[in-house]
């Protein structure tokens, strides 16, 4: 239902698509991300800007997500 309110060239995470790729192990996932960094279409500038505002809630390529959860973690428990 949620699908035909979209325009039909305007594709998901959700669609079955080629813009999607799918690693079924581990194998096939640190080769897709080594061909992917290595993808001359693959602008740094815009792989950090997109990660910090919408994959890690503003922790950036070269921070510890873990280490900021467990600073905020211990913040809530010392307060």
């Amino acid at each position: 239902m949620w699908r035909e309110r979209l325009p039909e060239n305007i594709y998901t995470v959700l669609d079955d698509t080629p813009c999607v790729f799918r690693a079924s192990n581990y194998e096939e996932l640190t080769t897709g991300v080594r061909d992917l960094m290595e993808s001359p279409k693959l602008k740094k500038d815009n792989v950090e800007k997109f990660y910090k505002e919408f994959i890690s809630g503003g922790t950036t390529l070269n921070e510890s997500i873990i280490d900021n959860y467990i600073t905020a973690i211990q913040q809530v428990f010392s307060a």
